[in-house]
């Protein structure tokens, strides 16, 4: 029960590093903002009522997936009032990258998965290196199979790094 908690939580992961990252945003200028709190406040809201409203039914589940709906409200809520108050944000394209990243996580997530199921009697550290380097690898293939700009670039910085033998 408690994996299937943590999976439920894990969706509003994304969520709270948006989160981390969009809030900042609002604090780099010379004028104030209330919008990060008053976005953190209706994220806290749809918490608390999907909570309260559902932990009858649902449990501990209930509570993990408000609190990943909450998050996710205010990362949408910042990333809106990003676009309307501090710099034009490319929503489409925003989510266009996010969307093609997420496949690849998603692909490496269920690959890695039924690699742990196979790897499950070797020795840890060879299934984690094994398992690791196999979602790390899926991830980065199944990313750039599908066009995101983001693996390309981070090619091209590790080539430059690496020294070549001339």
């Amino acid at each position: 029960a408690t994996a299937a908690i943590l999976r439920v939580y894990a969706v509003g992961l994304i969520g709270h590093a948006l989160v981390g990252v969009l809030a900042r945003a609002f604090y780099t200028g010379e004028r104030r903002s209330w919008y990060p709190a008053a976005a953190m406040g209706a994220g806290l809201a749809v918490t608390a009522l999907l909570a309260v409203g559902g932990v009858s039914l649902f449990h501990a589940y209930a509570i993990a997936a408000a609190n990943g709906a909450g998050i996710v409200t205010t990362a949408v809520l910042l990333l809106f009032g990003l676009r309307d108050r501090i710099v034009a944000v490319a929503l489409r394209a925003l989510a266009g990258g996010a969307a093609r990243l997420g496949v690849a996580a998603a692909a490496a997530g269920v690959l890695g998965w039924v690699a742990a199921r196979f790897l499950g009697g070797w020795p840890p550290m060879f299934s984690a290196a094994t398992g690791g380097l196999l979602v790390l690898f899926v991830f980065a293939g199944v990313a750039h199979l599908a066009g995101a700009a983001e693996i390309a670039l981070l090619v091209t910085q590790v080539r430059r790094r690496i020294p070549h033998g001339r």
